[in-house]
């Protein structure tokens, strides 16, 4: 490397310095390979930016193109919180709700499955479930000296994630009826997305309204380009 390559070098480091690792990252990879679905791939959005991190089944894309979602955890409701969202001695730091999270995410999963659905971390841990006075309790008792929000929703993780491999296994049918599905995505209020061509909007909505007990909400989405280096 001659001197003024390393010079170059070393003025690129400066300006654009090295993005540090996401928090929880292979939690959030996981969870968007189970939860995000692109016309011919497997996995897309990512769960991590800016508005905070969901590790779990629901709440991965809001937005209309199926890309970065963002949390719309304020459109739900707290119903309960613990004792230290009341102080000021819970902490923010990111390995302690790093940490918070992942028993909550382990626990629910293993323990309440048929109530937890997803976990969120911002300048606190809010957790997402389906009624449960039981996983309530556990959570308010267990976590004292953290900030943990718990969020009603109407489906459990499970459940939205029977619906999301329904609907993903119907590809062939809908194709068969002239529709394809360019992205599938839901929501943190369990509400499953799938987009597809706009001129074929209510048709398509009346027809998944025959077809899923569950809501699923059509949208007007063009077809999602391969990911750079994806096979054609």
């Amino acid at each position: 490397m001659t001197s003024d390559e390393q010079h170059m070098r070393t003025l690129l480091h400066a300006a654009v310095p090295v993005l540090p690792e996401p928090r929880d990252r292979m939690a959030a990879v996981a969870a968007r390979v189970r939860r995000t679905r692109m016309a011919g791939a497997s996995a897309a959005a990512a769960l991590a930016v800016t508005a905070g991190l969901l590790v779990g089944v629901p709440a991965v894309t809001s937005g209309g193109d199926g890309g970065t979602g963002m949390p719309v955890a304020a459109a739900l409701t707290v119903t309960a919180s613990t004792a230290g969202c009341d102080t000021s001695k819970a902490s923010t730091e990111p390995a302690a709700l790093d940490e918070v999270a992942h028993r909550l995410r382990v626990t629910g999963e293993a323990d309440y499955a048929d109530s937890f659905s997803a976990v969120e971390i911002t300048d606190r841990v809010r957790v997402f479930r389906k009624a449960n006075d039981a996983f309530d309790r556990w959570v308010t008792g267990e976590f004292t000296d953290a900030c943990v929000e718990i969020l009603d929703v109407p489906y459990s993780g499970k459940q939205i994630q029977a619906i999301l491999d329904r609907v993903e296994a119907d590809r062939g049918y809908w194709e068969s009826q002239g529709v394809v599905l360019n992205t599938v995505s839901v929501d943190a209020d369990g509400t499953i997305k799938v987009g597809v061509d706009g001129e074929k909007v209510d048709a398509v909505q009346e027809k998944m309204n025959d077809r899923y007990d569950q809501p699923v909400q059509v949208r007007g989405q063009g077809a999602v380009p391969p990911a750079i280096g994806a096979p054609g």
